[in-house]
């Protein structure tokens, strides 16, 4: 029986300004470039209004359609930026270590934190650090491994909401 309820939006053709607008955005630069693209997002649901525990979930979707997309509970403290450090783990263990790899994330707190591990000479104590034993230690660890298969990793700021294409396409998946 067919309806004429409707619940999608019809898909409408790029103006030029859109189009130049989504060129402009920070991701655009890294499609066609012989890199894989991940756009990775973690989510916190505290149930204010209910008696339910807060949730915590990270997901990842891939440029790329032959990398299945990925999203799972993570356990632990509850904190958004624990979920977000989660889901750049699942980004960079599911992508082939070989490949160069662009991640994009919207936490400007969690880049900031992955900066302080960038010297090997001068780090901040590791039991100082939220989240060092279980998740961040994991991230240094895939980061290596994918640095001495001679590939690399770039994390690329994007803004929550703005309009990036992939970045957007992660909200159909939580």
């Amino acid at each position: 029986m067919e309806s004429n309820l409707r619940w999608r939006h019809d898909r409408i053709n790029a103006s030029p300004c859109l189009q130049r607008y989504l060129n402009a955005l920070p991701s655009c630069e890294h499609f066609g470039k012989g890199c894989q693209v991940v756009a990775t997002d973690g989510l916190l649901r505290l149930n204010r209004s209910s008696t339910k525990e807060p949730a915590m979930g990270a997901g990842v979707m891939w440029h790329n359609a032959t990398i299945p997309h990925r999203s799972e509970q993570v356990g632990g403290q509850h904190s958004s930026t624990r979920a977000e450090k989660v889901a750049g783990v699942m980004a960079l263990e599911g992508t082939p270590r070989d490949d160069d790899l662009a991640i994009f994330i919207d936490s400007a707190a969690n880049i900031q934190r992955l900066r302080w591990f960038r010297s090997h000479d001068f780090r901040p104590a590791e039991h100082k650090v939220k989240d060092y034993d279980d998740i961040i230690h994991d991230i240094l660890r895939e980061l290596k491994l994918r640095s001495e298969s001679s590939s690399r990793t770039l994390f690329v700021k994007v803004h929550g909401y703005s309009g990036d294409p992939l970045h957007e396409r992660r909200t159909d998946w939580q």
